[in-house]
This record gives C-alpha cells, sequence and structure tokens, in this order.
C-alpha cells in the first residue's frame, strides 16, 4: 500500500485487496482509480429515504420501508419515474482501518437522468465508505424524468478508496489556482468553497431535443443503465426500447 498521504489506491493495490479476501468483487469490475459497483439481483420499493442519524440498518429499512420485492435472477426491473428502489450491491468490503471510500454516480447514470445514492451498513453519510468498513453495500436509485431499464451487473455507482488522510483544497486555495490557471470558463463568475466549486448552469437559450420521435409519433422510451445505449424494437405494443 502507498504511504502517501491521502493517496488514491491504484488498481494493483485493490488486485491486492482481492487477493486478501478485503475486496470481494469481480476483477472485470477494477478501474484504474477504483472500481465499478454491480447491482444485485434483488431490489425493492421504497417508501422513503434512510436517514443516517443513527447509521443506517439495511435489515430494518428494508423490513419496516420497503415493499413490493422483485427478483432480478432471470430478468430486469423497470425503474418508473418518482419512485426510489433499493438494491444490493454485488460487492462487499472487509477494509483496513487506515482505508476509507467515497462514491460517486457514472456518467451512463446521468445520461439515463438516475438520481443514484449509495448506504453502507451503520454508515452516517450518503456517498461515503466509513474507514475499516466491513459489510454489504446498497444503492438507493430513483429515476427522474422516464423510465429505465435495470438489470444484475448493470453498473451506476463508482468508488475511489483512499489511504489515509484525504486532503480537500479550501476555497480560498481553489481561488488562487483559478487565479492562476483557470479552473472553469464562462460569462458567469464561480463560486468558491471548502466543499468545492458551485457551477451554474445557463438555461437562457434554445432548448435541446432530449427526445426524438420517430415519425411524429409519440412514444414511450425506455433507456438502459448500461453504458452502450442503442435503439431495438420491443415486443411490448411495439414501444422503442433503449437497450444495450
Amino acid at each position: 500500500m502507498s504511504k502517501l498521504k491521502g493517496a488514491v489506491l491504484t488498481d494493483s493495490q485493490l488486485e491486492d485487496l482481492r487477493a486478501k479476501k478485503a475486496l470481494a468483487l469481480p476483477a472485470k469490475y477494477l478501474q484504474p482509480g477504483g472500481f465499478d459497483l454491480p447491482i444485485g439481483t434483488t431490489a425493492y420499493q421504497a417508501s422513503c429515504i434512510p436517514s443516517l442519524a443513527q447509521g443506517f440498518d439495511g435489515k430494518n429499512f428494508i423490513k419496516n420501508y420497503c415493499h413490493s420485492t422483485h427478483d432480478l435472477k432471470d430478468g430486469s426491473i423497470v425503474l418508473m419515474p418518482g419512485i426510489n428502489y433499493l438494491v444490493k450491491i454485488q460487492c462487499a468490503l472487509d477494509l483496513p482501518k487506515t482505508i476509507v471510500g467515497y462514491s460517486n454516480p457514472k456518467s451512463s447514470a446521468g445520461r439515463c437522468d438516475l438520481d443514484c445514492t449509495l448506504l453502507a451498513e451503520g454508515g452516517t453519510e450518503y456517498n461515503v465508505i466509513p474507514a475499516g468498513y466491513k459489510g454489504s453495500l446498497y444503492l438507493l436509485v430513483s429515476a427522474q424524468s422516464f423510465p429505465v431499464i435495470l438489470r444484475p451487473g448493470d453498473t451506476l455507482m463508482q468508488i475511489r478508496l483512499f489511504k489515509g488522510v484525504r486532503d480537500i483544497l479550501t476555497g480560498v486555495q481553489l481561488k488562487k489556482i483559478h487565479q492562476e490557471d483557470p479552473l472553469v470558463s464562462g460569462t458567469l463568475k464561480p463560486v468558491f468553497t471548502n466543499e468545492g466549486i458551485l457551477l451554474h448552469l445557463d438555461l437562457t437559450g434554445a432548448p435541446s431535443n432530449l427526445v426524438s420521435i420517430p415519425n411524429g409519433r409519440r412514444r414511450w422510451i425506455w433507456p438502459s443503465a448500461r453504458a452502450s445505449i442503442l435503439p431495438t424494437t420491443s415486443a411490448r405494443n411495439g414501444s422503442n426500447v433503449m437497450a444495450a
């Protein structure tokens, strides 16, 4: 392991964790500076977003706040807009006390307009893997704009593991770097905080065509959460389906 303060673990170091049974995950999901998180074979509809004040308790949350269990072993699930789904991740961790993890959604989740949050057993912060964590991981996911097909093995979140303290630049440091070598550009002045850079979206221009309507007819479009998305034809009412 690297002795650098706050160093990100590389793929070779992640392989070492796999060899030591500290990371139960197929090698194909490893990336140069982290790893992807494949979803499991069971999903639940969740009636709310869990509070982490007392630490996340997966079994208790499923028992008291989840319903409509979906078995994905031989198929998939269609995430309907506005509904929260809890899915167990096909990954288990048994990390050393010096290692902490941070997760974020992949770009494919953003392209499908999915709201994704990672939950760790006993965790008190969303998308954070506590130092020395041992246990399973859960994904809370919700489609924001349109139905999305989700299959076992699809990856919506990724994790970077750090050894030691993760140093974060302050707002003053970010501003100084920006003055010497601009980090962002545009007509709106960026706001620098201790949490990062606040970015603005310019929505004054002409709207983008986010959804095409073939032959002028309105049809459902069912995107897939997989990275590569190609249009095909579904047997379901002849509608267009987005699938890998």
